[in-house]
């Protein structure tokens, strides 16, 4: 095309190219480069910042660990210095025979358990936690062989929203049904 008659421009062009050329690709590295310096640095912060926040999140749950261990701790004191030293607290049991205790002497109730789960059980008492409120006795819980678990359980008694005789089928008050049952 250029022939013969014009090597010169062929080469001054070539190089002109080459030159503007190379001169894009150096542009190019050194905006990458930048780039990659940029990224890096970014890189860094957040290591630096994620570690930070690491080491504050494990001396925050080391804290609540320590206070959550605290608390069982001080619950286990006071549930013993409540249940042996407290002179309004006392055990009383209820006939454990099951002979003297038949299944229709059992008591039917509607319990609400700790999962917020209700329902309908019936169960033999065999023991009951009895303090004194003002002078005077109260259930607060029981244990007593369930029918429906099969074992024995304990019962709170707050936690019972209905309770029948189940020998008469007759609606009675959970603790007075309890304390008529004790024995001493």
């Amino acid at each position: 095309m250029f022939g013969n008659k014009h090597p010169n421009n062929v080469a001054r062009l070539t190089g002109e190219a080459l030159e503007q050329i190379t001169q894009a690709i150096d542009l190019k590295n050194a905006i990458i480069v930048e780039e990659i310096a940029d990224i890096h640095e970014a890189l860094r912060k957040f290591s630096s910042h994620f570690a930070e926040g690491l080491k504050l999140f494990a001396q925050r749950e080391d804290g609540l660990q320590d206070q959550i261990d605290a608390l069982r701790k001080r619950t286990r004191e006071l549930e013993t210095l409540i249940t042996s030293s407290h002179p309004a607290i006392e055990r009383r049991r209820l006939p454990t025979q099951r002979a003297v205790i038949p299944n229709s002497a059992g008591l039917h109730i509607e319990y609400k358990s700790s999962g917020e789960e209700t329902s309908q059980r019936v169960v033999i008492p065999q023991q009951a936690e009895i303090v004194s409120v003002d002078g005077k006795p109260a259930v607060t819980e029981f244990t007593g062989y369930c029918t429906m678990r099969k074992a024995v359980r304990t019962f709170i008694i707050s936690q019972i929203s209905a309770a029948f005789d189940a020998g008469t089928g007759e609606a009675v008050d959970p603790q007075d049904w309890i304390l008529a049952r004790c024995e001493g």
